[in-house]
């Protein structure tokens, strides 16, 4: 009798534990999208720091994260559901100790500071994605390497401001312009693939302020497609 009731004292405490940590769609504030066919992530009130965000609540698919929704909270991790089309402008920023971030190919519009001044460390962009908006990445401190996929044409100002591990990136062929500071203060910055095809590229100001790990012969390859280093980031 003794030995049944520990083991019914144990399965409480158990499944306490397990809700107290258990994700649901009341961890979320919502409200509907413009044409009420769906809804937007408007806040999170969870106590998990590793988030997985419904792909739908109450029946309507999550289409959006709306502007700031996450910003400033202490989460380590989030998956976005392949529902998700939009991410707002700031939606993940000042997010410190946010390391791993899945997005999906359906996304086609990352806000303005996103994911500025978070821990992530490495990002697969979406697919689908044709803009990299200003400061959409910037001041994320540990992320080392990226790939622009193609579809890119525009990689907004500040979009890698600041991201001082960064050593890498690959341009795609469809890349058309790149906006002042994209790339400001990116110090070990010192390799930069571009297609062969990619001739002409549209420089706003000087992306690359501060890149002083730039060997020369990637130095070369840039100015060959139009970039002056001496130009002015002035706005």
């Amino acid at each position: 009798m003794g030995k049944k009731i520990i083991l019914a004292v144990f399965l409480a405490v158990f499944l306490l534990g397990v809700n107290s940590f258990a994700q649901n769609a009341a961890d979320f504030t919502v409200t509907f999208t413009e044409h009420f066919d769906g809804v937007k992530i408007t806040g999170y009130t969870g106590s998990v720091r590793a988030v997985t965000i419904p792909a739908a609540i109450e029946g309507l698919a999550v289409t959006e994260i709306s502007n700031n929704a996450f910003a400033n909270r202490n989460i380590t991790s989030v998956v976005v559901p392949s529902s998700v089309t939009i991410i707002g402008d700031g939606a993940f920023s000042n997010c410190s100790q946010l390391t791993s971030i899945t997005l999906h190919d359906n996304i086609t519009s990352i806000g303005i500071n996103a994911f500025r001044r978070t821990a992530i460390t490495t990002i697969r962009l979406p697919a689908r994605i044709t803009i990299i908006s200003q400061g959409a990445f910037a001041e994320c401190r540990n992320l080392t390497s990226i790939v622009i996929p193609e579809g890119v044409t525009i990689i907004g100002q500040e979009a890698f401001t600041t991201n001082v591990a960064l050593t890498s990136i690959t341009f795609p062929s469809t890349l058309r312009a790149i906006h002042n500071s994209a790339f400001l203060n990116c110090t070990l910055l010192s390799s930069i693939t571009i297609p062969d095809s990619v001739t002409n590229i549209e420089f706003r100001g000087n992306p690359f302020v501060g890149c002083n790990a730039l060997p020369m012969v990637t130095q070369a390859a840039l100015r060959r497609r139009g970039w002056n280093p001496n130009a002015s980031n002035a706005r």
